[in-house]
């Protein structure tokens, strides 16, 4: 109900913004009227762009006393250039995924961005990252990098397999 009653005002108000209806006590002249000269300037608007998806595989064939396994991270980043300074790139989200035949529930990922070999940010997951969901790192803060300097984001992951060691896999991405 409050979802229906939500749209039904919206609707009213962007219908009394565009002029297409008035309220009941208006008169002819408090209607919003565009001047037939008016020029309408051109916002700004900020791009965001993805990376190109990284990856890494880890598997095993398996033997009589462990069954097989294959792993995979899929990871990518978002950036935009920062507003008002072109020459930088601010990190806005960082996407990982993980799967597996036999993948626990107890794996973690950490996420480490890079600007010239240079730590800028990390983020480590707790030990509870679930298989098969994309999972989404929104930095309060998101860091900055030169777009003129090489940077690159790598998505450590340590799978989680129950009553072994746990093998890791590190999926590296960056700027296209």
């Amino acid at each position: 109900m409050l979802r229906r009653t939500t749209l039904a005002m919206a609707l009213v108000a962007g219908a009394l913004l565009a002029g297409l209806v008035a309220p009941a006590n208006a008169s002819q002249d408090d209607r919003l009227t565009v001047p037939r000269n008016a020029t309408f300037t051109r916002v700004a608007t900020t791009s965001y762009w993805f990376t190109p998806e990284g990856s890494c595989t880890r598997s095993s064939g398996g033997s009589i006393f462990s069954p097989p396994y294959t792993f995979t991270v899929t990871a990518k980043a978002v950036y935009r250039t920062v507003p008002g300074a072109p020459g930088f790139y601010q990190w806005t989200q960082f996407q990982y995924r993980l799967d597996g035949i036999r993948l626990g529930d107890h794996s973690n990922v950490n996420v480490r961005l890079y600007e010239a070999g240079t730590l800028k940010f990390e983020d480590r997951s707790p030990d509870n990252v679930d298989p098969g969901y994309w999972h989404y790192v929104l930095p309060s803060s998101p860091p900055i990098t030169r777009a003129t300097s090489s940077d690159w984001i790598e998505f450590e992951t340590i799978f989680d397999l129950a009553r072994r060691s746990d093998p890791r896999c590190t999926a590296r991405t960056g700027r296209a």
